[in-house]
């Protein structure tokens, strides 16, 4: 992470919305080619597929609590309405809702990946047999 003194911090030249853009783009694009078959071909490349998106899923409970404490500071120090759930702000409890769903969502993924993977090694063995 690079920025000089007063700049946006960025992150391999970006800044941090600008990566949450690509995310919300990476996901559109995981939509629209699991619609062909094509991009799916075997159970290999499924596997893959969630186990990246566990990943992704796994980092997000961070990013939340973190974007959490952001909106509380910003609360005590610049009084910003929302942003304190001790007055009634909501914006802090949705950062932690989000944070907890991400971690249901990130263990769901896991889940799903270890069927997947014994899919995925039954799949290889019967192919090295000549199935």
């Amino acid at each position: 992470m690079t920025s000089a003194q007063g700049a946006t911090p960025v992150f391999d030249g970006l800044s941090i919305t600008e990566h949450a853009q690509r995310v919300a783009e990476s996901i559109r694009a995981i939509n629209h080619l699991s619609m062909h078959s094509e991009s799916t071909p075997d159970p290999a490349v499924i596997y893959r597929v969630v186990m990246e998106l566990h990943i992704a899923a796994s980092r997000l409970p961070q990013a939340f609590q973190q974007l959490d404490r952001r909106l509380r500071y910003l609360a005590r120090t610049r009084g910003i309405d929302g942003c304190d759930a001790g007055r009634g702000g909501i914006a802090p409890l949705a950062a932690c809702f989000a944070a907890d769903h991400a971690d249901a969502l990130s263990d769901a993924l896991q889940i799903a990946a270890r069927y997947l993977g014994t899919l995925f090694l039954r799949d290889q063995i019967e192919e090295e047999a000549g199935r």
